[in-house]
């Protein structure tokens, strides 16, 4: 079964929202995953490349954008930032930052949600734990503070 965990920010910048986005696929892989970071386009995209390798002095978390040319063919990268249509491969973790549910979701075994105070991007939240819940998925519901 999949599950989807929503984490609920008392932050309002997309800045912040990405610094956790961070420290979650920082957790995931050294939990041993393969992460999907799912993004609006390209330029949320390079923006999320960029704070993956400042977000926090002296980490390292091996990832690629997905829509440019693989570093290597022979050692997958576990980190992979994407956007669009692109099915990601090899990658059992999915932490979505849209406001829309990925097309592919369905492929993944645990999916994350990062929701901050933003009153449009609550309501896309609730539409997508409704679609989630009606898929059969297990759903939890995490509010945190980060303030």
């Amino acid at each position: 079964m999949i599950q989807v965990d929503f984490y609920i920010l008392d932050i309002e910048a997309a800045r912040d929202a990405d610094n956790f986005a961070c420290r979650l696929t920082e957790k995931a892989y050294k939990g041993g995953h393969n992460i999907y970071l799912y993004t609006v386009d390209e330029p949320s995209a390079a923006r999320l490349n960029d704070r993956l390798w400042t977000f926090k002095q002296g980490s390292f978390l091996p990832h690629e954008i997905a829509n440019s040319v693989p570093s290597s063919p022979h050692l997958p990268t576990p980190i992979v930032i994407g956007y669009g249509e692109l099915q990601p491969l090899r990658c059992d973790t999915l932490i979505n930052l849209t406001s829309t549910v990925p097309p592919h979701h369905a492929q993944f075994q645990r999916i994350a949600e990062v929701i901050y105070a933003d009153d449009a991007l609550k309501a896309a939240g609730r539409e997508r734990f409704r679609f989630y819940k009606q898929q059969g998925y297990q759903v939890n519901s995490h509010t945190l503070s980060l303030t």
